[in-house]
């Protein structure tokens, strides 16, 4: 009771915020229930660091930039997870404030006493909760730039949420804190996780860290053209395979435009 009251006080000062989520599958319509699910599921972490739209903006205009990667992946191959949920957590960031040091302060919080920060980390792991509550498939779990830490500390502060069996970072930033509260000893989480890092440099930093907590997955720097967007699509398309480089040279030029009317040769769209 005194949750709903707190909750609704909040909201009747206009100050109750959420982390928004979006579902993204190829059929006729919006999977109804968890059951109906299929048996691979991603779900894509984003909180930029500097968001160009403000979270009063439509969860579509926040997510602009991933948006069409992910259409043109469920569209064109077969390989691409079946159901992909991104999780908007720039809703729980204050009007002004960095994404990057709230990130830190809750990581070495929870490096200290295993909870998770009230800002962030708990309410994307209650959100995490609601949408896999009952799901009994594979989750490949992604964390992009800002949200990298934050993938790494629901996977070792005991997500209850599903069972994730790969997760993937892509041009994370590792700060010096999320490596000493993450990043010093084998992870619980027995994963596969694949890194992007977006320069030589970040990958010589932190790749021996990353490697000696999750052992199993595979490394490559991005070249400086490759952008968030085309990272995830690539990901999305090869996650796990040896020739995830050459898959983003192969899709180099292929246009990543979000069309929301096409549809595939099956007559599916994404929706």
């Amino acid at each position: 009771m005194r949750k709903a009251r707190e909750v609704a006080s909040a909201k009747a000062a206009g100050v109750y915020a959420t982390a928004g989520c979006l579902s993204a599958t190829l059929s006729h319509a919006h999977p109804k229930r968890t059951s109906s699910l299929p048996e691979h599921i991603a779900i894509v972490l984003w909180l930029p660091e500097s968001p160009r739209a403000s979270a009063d903006s439509s969860i579509a205009v926040r997510l602009g930039s991933i948006l069409p990667a992910i259409q043109r992946a469920l569209l064109s191959s077969e390989s691409a997870p079946p159901a992909i949920f991104v999780i908007d957590c720039s809703p729980l960031m204050p009007s002004s404030g960095s994404a990057r040091a709230i990130m830190d302060k809750e990581i070495s919080d929870s490096g200290a006493d295993r909870h998770l920060g009230k800002q962030i980390s708990k309410p994307v792991s209650r959100v995490l909760d609601r949408l896999c509550s009952g799901y009994r498939g594979s989750i490949t779990l992604f964390g992009i730039q800002e949200s990298a830490p934050l993938a790494l500390c629901l996977l070792e502060h005991g997500a209850k949420w599903g069972t994730v069996t790969r997760a993937a970072l892509l041009k994370p930033h590792l700060s010096s804190a999320a490596v000493n509260a993450l990043l010093v000893k084998p992870a619980q989480a027995k994963v596969t996780l694949d890194v992007l890092y977006e320069s030589e440099r970040d990958c010589q930093r932190r790749d021996g860290a990353v490697r000696h907590s999750y052992p199993d997955g595979t490394s490559h720097v991005l070249d400086s053209h490759v952008t968030v967007g085309r990272a995830l699509h690539a990901a999305l398309l090869s996650l796990g395979t040896a020739d995830l480089r050459g898959t983003l040279l192969e899709a180099g030029g292929a246009s990543l435009q979000l069309d929301p009317d096409e549809i595939d040769l099956s007559g599916l769209t994404v929706c």
